[in-house]
């Protein structure tokens, strides 16, 4: 069983730690020596030319972490589940010398702790290897449940960790980590990294977050996430002047507090993430809500967006937000998102181009090619000079809070394609001129595939000493170890690189072909 221990002893314990190799001190602070001849004649041919700038472009086209997947724990969208790119950049660390440095630093730029069991893993690499791989985080992520029992330990190790980390500047405490630690206090553990975060993610908490202090220090954000109300005593306000994303998640309509105010003079985006619960039955109370933000921000807002997160499907009860009026208060906007279980009527405004909104489920079959909401959306008399596209979205994709922005109205669907396919973590999405919802996986018609030819089961495909096919067990293993999925957890060990069970010897021919596929891939986008 893996002991969790204090800081303190696993600082003491440095005999299981074997120092990793001398390349790394090439992408450390202190530099290190040149690229030797012998590193040179022990890379792939033709790429020891290539520049480093280029070459650090091109690994993270290839293993760079992905904008947004699916994770099953988080309830507003979208960490990520992170074994795919990790395990590239792995695979580039063992290639040659001049590539380790590299591949170390994809590596360690966006760390992302999905089990308490990491949390001491990580400390130890940090605080006892002779290189300073703290220098190299530029992102980390905490997205697990902590028990209450491990709270003051992993307290211990995360203070450590950030202390170890001097150019921090992406951080994410997510649900189940804020849920347990009650105490808000404790974000005060990263004052010392706040100057320099530029992104922030506080959400969900168990309740409002009234720690204004601490963001008062974050003075270069640029994107913040965090639960809503934020209270502060006197009605203090707080300047970010590069914060341009806010998205806040509404955990409370009843506060009798002062909330914080803020001054954004750069904001460009605003995110309200609500729930039916919340829309049903304090409707009132959530529209003097957005109201008053709408009030302080909307002036410079471009894109304005309703999070609608729903827990039942009696679309009946639900009653629509105001619209018209919310859109009369962001004079600038470009693009509104909202929820409906109808009709929205918009009536006019000067600059708006397009209207999504959250409807009830719905399929690709559903739709028929004429499919345009704009007639449900806006009047028949409607002044909207600048409007170019309206769109339904799929309620159930709503734990993807991004997804309006990643699939954005303006990306074109190629006219030889009924619609584009996206994919978040494995989960397909397809997205229509006027419509996004999920992709049917099973989706293939014969009959128009000029190249298909069917092809009858072969004698090795069957199992003669059973009465029928192979056990579903075993196909489920054989694809497992194609798609180099392992349920053992990852962790940093020995070297100071973070090891997934399926890098064994049975996956070192799939993981090169990936590689090298990324990597033409890569150079290919480059070439463009």
């Amino acid at each position: 069983m893996y002991e969790l221990r204090s800081p303190a002893v696993a600082r003491e314990d440095k005999g299981s730690v074997d120092l990793p190799s001398a390349e790394i001190a090439s992408v450390m602070p202190d530099g290190g020596s040149q690229t030797s001849r012998e590193t040179q004649d022990s890379e792939p041919p033709m790429l020891h030319r290539i520049p480093v700038e280029i070459m650090r472009h091109i690994f993270s086209l290839a293993a760079r972490r992905p904008a947004v997947s699916w994770n099953p724990h988080l309830k507003w969208g979208a960490d990520i589940c992170w074994r795919a790119y990790v395990r590239t950049a792995l695979a580039l660390t063992h290639v040659c010398k001049s590539w380790h440095a590299l591949g170390v630093e994809m590596l360690y730029g966006d760390v992302v702790l999905d089990s308490v069991l990491q949390f001491p893993a990580l400390h130890r690499t940090l605080t006892t290897s002779s290189r300073d791989y703290g220098w190299l985080v530029r992102g980390l992520s905490v997205s697990c449940l902590v028990d209450a029992s491990a709270d003051a330990l992993v307290h211990e190790f995360l203070r450590e960790i950030l202390a170890a980390c001097p150019r921090l500047e992406r951080l994410a405490l997510s649900q189940e980590y804020q849920w347990n630690w009650r105490r808000y206090d404790h974000i005060d553990f990263a004052a010392a990294l706040a100057p320099n975060l530029t992104h922030l993610r506080l959400d969900d908490f168990a309740g409002p977050f009234n720690n204004y202090a601490f963001l008062a220090s974050c003075i270069s954000l640029e994107a913040l996430t965090a639960s809503w109300p934020i209270l502060s005593p006197n009605n203090r306000t707080v300047a970010i002047p590069r914060l341009r994303d806010l998205t806040l998640i509404i955990v409370g309509l009843k506060y009798h507090h002062d909330f914080l105010t803020f001054s954004l003079p750069a904001l460009q985006s605003l995110a309200v993430c609500v729930t039916d619960k919340q829309c049903q039955n304090q409707t009132s109370q959530l529209r003097k809500v957005v109201s008053r933000l709408l009030s302080s921000y909307g002036q410079a807002l471009r894109r304005l967006q309703f999070n609608y997160m729903a827990w039942t499907d009696d679309w009946s009860r639900l009653e629509d937000a105001d619209d018209q009026a919310f859109v009369d208060m962001c004079p600038n906007l470009e693009h509104f998102i909202t929820y409906t279980g109808g009709g929205l009527g918009l009536t006019h405004h000067p600059k708006l181009k397009y209207i999504d909104a959250w409807v009830p489920p719905f399929t690709l079959d559903g739709l028929d090619d004429a499919h345009d909401p704009r007639s449900i959306f806006v009047a028949e008399d409607a002044a909207f000079p600048a409007l170019e596209c309206c769109r339904t979205l799929d309620i159930s994709l709503g734990m993807f809070v991004e997804l309006p922005s990643i699939i954005a109205p303006h990306l074109p669907v190629a006219p030889s394609e009924p619609y584009a396919r996206w994919t978040f973590g494995g989960l397909q999405i397809a997205q229509t001129a006027h419509a996004v919802t999920w992709a049917d996986p099973f989706a293939y018609d014969s009959d128009e595939d000029e190249a298909y030819v069917y092809e009858s089961p072969s004698e090795d495909d069957f199992d003669s000493d059973s009465d029928g096919w192979a056990g579903s067990d075993d196909l489920s293993s054989d694809e497992d170890e194609e798609n180099g999925d392992d349920s053992s957890s990852d962790e940093w060990v020995d070297d100071g690189l973070p090891r997934t069970g399926c890098m064994g010897a049975r996956t070192e021919a799939v993981v090169a072909r990936e590689v090298d596929e990324r990597i033409r891939t890569a150079v290919a986008e480059l070439v463009k």
